[in-house]
């Protein structure tokens, strides 16, 4: 064979080659796709996270703003819903704030437990907070013991 007749490549060649770069840009666009998915899920679960942190504090200066006297309990059954303009996401929420009966004296202050359940992406509030396919759960339940003394 001639130089010239040596040069390049066979058919096999180029149909494995061929193969191997089709299976790496497969491989290469579906992770990209599941990073995606991720991404937009741990901004929901840290906005939610962050929104259950500021409804807990609201709470427990509502608990310390009680000039002496003990703060009748926060029980809401009913959805409260606020909308985050930046990402157009809907945030349902309802607290539940309760004196936590720890056997301890009242005399020096008050403890309560507060719970706060943030539910998004959900048009159905009544029963359990629903799985989206691909995303997982779309709710979170965040609580705190507060211990509020009596000036």
């Amino acid at each position: 064979m001639t130089r010239a007749a040596r040069t390049g490549l066979t058919i096999g060649e180029l149909v494995i080659a061929s193969g191997l770069l089709a299976l790496m840009v497969v491989t290469v666009m579906v992770l990209f796709g599941q990073m995606l998915e991720s991404t937009t899920k741990n901004a929901l679960v840290s906005q939610g996270t962050f929104f259950a942190e500021t409804v807990i504090e609201r709470e427990i200066y509502r608990l310390h703003d009680t000039s002496g006297t003990v703060v009748p309990p926060v029980y809401s059954q009913d959805w409260i819903s606020v909308t985050d303009d930046a990402n157009k996401t809907q945030f349902l929420y309802r607290v539940e704030s309760s004196v936590a009966d720890l056997g301890l004296s009242a005399d020096m202050g008050h403890t309560f437990s507060i719970q706060v359940e943030v539910r998004w992406w959900s048009d159905d509030m009544n029963g359990a907070a629903q799985n989206r396919r691909g995303y997982g759960k779309m709710f979170l339940k965040r609580s705190r013991m507060v211990y509020v003394p009596i000036p």
